[in-house]
């Protein structure tokens, strides 16, 4: 097992909802509180982390993004950190707060529900998803922001695999009024969730098919939508195939992010393509395979020249910019 590394710290602001009569948290950071009427909001961005749960860096630089694009006081930034049993342990969290389990957070990543353990017991398992969930329907509230129109959810590495999970299983987009706009921004992550069986074929450029000597497990869930998790089994496989084409989602990949560092290399993972860049591209191919070129319409991509790995580079590119506050 590889060594956990730990956030610096912990964001100051609680997340609090109900689960079955009980009151539970996540850290989180904003920049205007969610229970107070604000009239100037017109948009709301819920940022997530990647591997290392350093939302306290993902915050000031989804701000900076937003410095940049000139929209301070109409834009709502929130930035929800999920942590895992070290870090309770380490920073003296309350009971209150959830934790998922996994190597390297894998759990939360893909919307599992939180742990529980004999050190660190909890009644509640909630899914990851279900906490972006909830913060949408808590800000999707014309009392408090009666000039809110688009939410808008980014993540950048582990942030991105969570994200484009989370399009293609979040029902939320039923649960608040029509007028609210929903955007998912899948930022250069390792792997992304496949609808069929179908990978790139290798030395077929263009070509996808059920992959020849594949593991038996390769299309089970985080890679495809066998096996899934209770919160993407509720939704449905069958209305998560049917369902994603209509999202608002786009991909943002940084053109020089070729590196291994910190990239998944398992099997399963690498029938995606040989890096982060390579397997965007190839994601973005195959949903036209499996949809047809209409996916276009409602899914973009776009390939942000001289930047890596590299969510502050990503936010405030002119595509970053773009497709957060345009």
């Amino acid at each position: 097992m590889s060594e956990v590394i730990y956030p610096v710290s912990i964001c100051p602001q609680r997340f609090r909802f109900e689960v079955d009569g009980e009151v539970v948290a996540i850290p989180c950071e904003w920049n205007y509180p969610l229970d107070q009427p604000n009239s100037a909001i017109e948009r709301v961005v819920i940022v997530v982390h990647g591997v290392l749960r350093n939302a306290d860096d993902y915050f000031p630089n989804m701000m900076a993004a937003v410095a940049q694009a000139g929209v301070a006081e109409q834009t709502l930034v929130i930035a929800p950190q999920f942590l895992l049993e070290e870090d309770i342990n380490r920073f003296e969290l309350p009971d209150e707060i959830l934790y998922w389990d996994g190597e390297s957070g894998e759990g939360w990543k893909k919307g599992d529900d939180s742990a529980a353990t004999a050190d660190q017991p909890r009644t509640a398992a909630v899914s990851a998803f279900t906490v972006i969930d909830r913060l949408i329907e808590r800000v999707a509230n014309p009392e408090i922001f009666p000039n809110l129109k688009n939410i808008i959810v980014p993540g950048h590495s582990a942030g991105g695999q969570y994200v484009n999970r989370y399009a293609a299983g979040t029902r939320v987009d039923q649960s608040i009024p029509k007028k609210y706009h929903l955007r998912f921004i899948v930022a250069n992550p390792s792997t992304y969730v496949y609808l069929n069986p179908d990978r790139q074929i290798s030395g077929e450029a263009k070509g996808f098919g059920v992959p020849e000597g594949a593991l038996p497990d390769y299309d089970d869930y985080k890679y495809g939508l066998e096996k899934l998790n209770p919160y993407m089994a509720a939704a449905g496989a069958d209305p998560i195939r049917t369902g994603y084409p209509h999202k608002d989602v786009v991909y943002l990949l940084g053109g020089e992010d070729t590196r291994e560092a910190m990239l998944e290399q398992t099997p399963n993972a690498n029938l995606q393509g040989k890096n982060r860049l390579a397997r965007g591209q190839i994601y973005y191919r195959y949903l036209q395979h499996l949809y047809g070129a209409e996916i276009t319409q409602t899914h973009k991509i776009a390939i942000i020249p001289c930047v890596g790995h590299d969510n502050a580079a990503i936010w405030k590119s002119e595509a970053g910019r773009q497709y957060i506050f345009g």
